[in-house]
């Protein structure tokens, strides 16, 4: 991907990321309360996307657990929007001290079809194949205005849905 970015952008085609939560009411809101100072110093900053959709083993092997396909686990899925959040909200960090973490080795390969976020489920005797990218990132952070704060995102959070609206 970053190496298309820079092909296009030899074209002059500028090339991003959405990180769309910075546009949630209540990202918006604390970002203004932020800003406007009514809120004092940020001081300590915690932030979680946690998500049960590939805490089953059971769900399929499908290209977010390939590391040649996706290129990272919960870190590179899901993880980068609550560190955008984090830095949205408090500024720059600094410093980070992180661990990463595969929860389930191998998952049954998927014969056709589409990612469903762990809808599907595949009979526990199909054949399997190993998962070689993180089902969690978590992290302790100091942010260059001296705010601390802990990140975590997992993709294998029992009883979190992730809620899609249409």
């Amino acid at each position: 991907m970053a190496e298309a970015a820079e092909e296009a952008m030899k074209k002059g085609i500028v090339s991003m990321c959405a990180y769309q939560y910075r546009r949630v009411p209540a990202v918006v809101l604390a970002k203004k309360f932020i800003d406007e100072g009514s809120i004092g110093d940020i001081l300590n900053v915690r932030a979680t996307y946690l998500q049960s959709w590939s805490a089953d083993p059971s769900s399929p092997l499908s290209w977010r657990f390939q590391k040649g396909v996706a290129g990272a686990g919960a870190l590179g899925d899901i993880a980068t929007h609550v560190i955008d959040i984090s830095q949205y909200l408090a500024g720059d960090i600094k410093e980070v001290v992180s661990s990463v973490q595969t929860y389930i080795k191998e998952r049954p390969v998927q014969e056709g079809g589409v990612d469903l976020l762990g809808t599907v489920k595949i009979d526990e005797n199909a054949q399997k194949e190993p998962v070689d990218v993180d089902d969690e990132a978590s992290f302790l952070v100091k942010f260059k205005n001296g705010a601390v704060g802990s990140i975590e995102a997992t993709r294998n959070a029992w009883g979190k849905k992730q809620l899609y609206y249409s």
